[in-house]
């Protein structure tokens, strides 16, 4: 009984998880493995219905944590991404016809 309410809160979890579109991939990962984590710590307490709502508590508080996570995370990717690309822009490349290699220079 007690994994197939685990099962039909982690399936909720995953139907919201699902209607966003502009998820990163770190920040949908955090919040699954948030959710998955939450609801297995909070069905540990309490008893009957009790583990039920614990295990609703802590799918929604887990995958809180883990989207909030999952978002820094992927927001430090895009601004490292970012700065390669301007490190990237910021020089140029020119051939040396001696040994057919392109070396790069700074702007």
């Amino acid at each position: 009984m007690l994994v197939k309410n685990i099962s039909v809160v982690f399936a909720l979890g995953l139907l919201v998880t699902g209607c966003a579109s502009d998820y990163g991939p770190k920040e949908t990962g955090g919040t699954l493995l948030g959710a998955v984590g939450g609801a297995l710590i909070g069905s540990q307490f309490g008893g009957g219905t009790g583990q039920v709502v614990g295990a609703a508590v802590g799918t929604a508080a887990g995958a809180l944590a883990g989207n909030y996570i999952g978002k820094s995370m992927d927001r430090s990717d895009r601004q490292e991404a970012l700065r390669y690309r301007e490190y990237q822009n910021s020089t140029y490349y020119e051939r040396d016809p001696y040994n057919n290699k392109y070396d790069r220079y700074p702007y």
